[in-house]
């Protein structure tokens, strides 16, 4: 019998208490992808400074297997001070928050 999982999106902020989970994709290459392009929707425009991937296993009550933290550094277009849908991130892998060291499954609540 195969195994299979879903590769979820979470975006955080500073702490446990700023999350927000988007979504999931099928494949992890799928959901590295969405999450290098910076997308602002993920982002909130700057609200969220990083973004996770969680492989979970596909049924009830399951644990997540592997996280994937990135840092996204909002980088504007726009020198005037003014929101510009132009905008862009930065995103790379990075460590852990000190703040999430802890804790798993951030995805299922």
């Amino acid at each position: 019998m195969t195994r299979s999982s879903i590769f979820t999106i979470t975006a955080a902020g500073d702490d446990v208490q700023h999350l927000r989970t988007w979504g999931w994709y099928p494949k992890f290459d799928l959901a590295v992808k969405h999450v290098l392009e910076g997308d602002d929707t993920l982002l909130e425009s700057g609200t969220y400074k990083y973004l996770l991937i969680e492989e979970v296993p596909v049924g009830c009550f399951t644990i997540c297997e592997k996280q994937w933290w990135f840092r996204a550094e909002y980088i504007p277009w726009r020198t005037d001070g003014h929101s510009d849908p132009q905008d862009t991130y930065k995103v790379t892998i990075c460590e852990t928050p000190d703040w999430a060291k802890n804790a798993t499954n951030f995805s299922m609540g």
